[in-house]
């Protein structure tokens, strides 16, 4: 039941992000690709592990072309707090789940980084705090 409720959580954060790149068009299809995904359709409310990193993988992604989206419009300083805190624990807990998770995130941390202007404050402020948490609280699960 819970595998199948984070399938379906997929599935929906994969129709927005779906949107946000491409169009409306592209985003009613993309879901029934990923349905008729034999293989998705097998293994993706088998295994714990694979479908909460794919999910938190999504979401991730979706928060921060959001973020990217937003900050074409508004300066990079009035960013929202919140969205980015959720995008980094996001990315953490992905990272916790499965560590293969932090070649991706590496990736797109560095991207994000090198655009930036307060690249320390962004380190030490946000990156540094939400991964010690998120360490910390896997620690803690997992003793």
């Amino acid at each position: 039941m819970a595998l199948a409720s984070f399938a379906s959580l997929g599935d929906l954060y994969l129709y927005k992000l779906s949107k946000l790149v491409c169009n409306e068009h592209v985003a009613q299809w993309a879901p029934f690709y990923q349905f008729v995904n034999l293989f998705l359709f097998f293994c993706f409310t088998r295994t714990l592990s694979n479908t909460l990193e794919t999910v938190l993988t999504v979401k991730e992604l979706l928060y921060w072309l959001s973020l990217i989206a937003s900050s074409k419009q508004v300066p990079v300083a009035s960013r929202k707090l919140a969205l980015i805190i959720a995008a980094l624990a996001c990315a953490a807990l992905a990272c916790a789940i499965r560590p293969t998770s932090a070649i991706t995130w590496l990736y797109v941390g560095l991207l994000d980084l090198i655009g930036m202007q307060s690249k320390l404050q962004y380190l030490f402020l946000d990156v540094v705090q939400v991964g010690v948490l998120v360490l910390a609280a896997t620690c803690f699960l997992n003793r």
